[in-house]
């Protein structure tokens, strides 16, 4: 939903450019995009640093690697506030969107693809995945 509502940015700021007045009637459509974006980012994205540094990480490491990923994830949105005002006014805000799509996209893809499933695994089963190591389960864990 994130490049979805990124995309209809795009497109709307686009469209209202190119044609000035052909949106006149569609000035919800920013507003609206700006919430329902702010919801799934909440839901979504937003909380993807915490999550995987909490389930990724062994306890002698977490501290570290808590300072981070936190660090990163607010250079991330730092270098976001910095660059949308600059892109929007070099290259305007229909382009501006665009990127941001692309970059949803990216990530997307990125999380299918990379980011290891944890769901119902234990800390040391997600060490053995991401050292490359055949997972082994404890035959304790098997009751069926």
């Amino acid at each position: 939903m994130m490049t979805v509502t990124t995309a209809l940015m795009g497109l709307y700021f686009q469209l209202s450019e190119s044609s000035p007045g052909s949106m006149d009637n569609y000035g919800w459509l920013p507003i609206t995009s700006i919430c329902v974006f702010i919801v799934f980012f909440s839901i979504g994205f937003g909380p993807v640093p915490w999550l995987v540094m909490a389930e990724l990480f062994a306890e002698d490491v977490k501290s570290v690697a808590g300072s981070i990923a936190g660090t990163c994830n607010w250079l991330s949105a730092f270098m976001v506030t910095l660059l949308f005002p600059i892109l929007k006014e070099s290259i305007g805000p229909g382009p501006t969107f665009w990127i941001f799509t692309v970059i949803a996209v990216l990530a997307f893809f990125y999380s299918l693809f990379f980011v290891p499933e944890t769901k119902g695994k234990t800390i040391l089963e997600i060490q053995q995945m991401l050292s490359g190591e055949k997972v082994i389960k404890d035959d304790k864990d098997d009751k069926s």
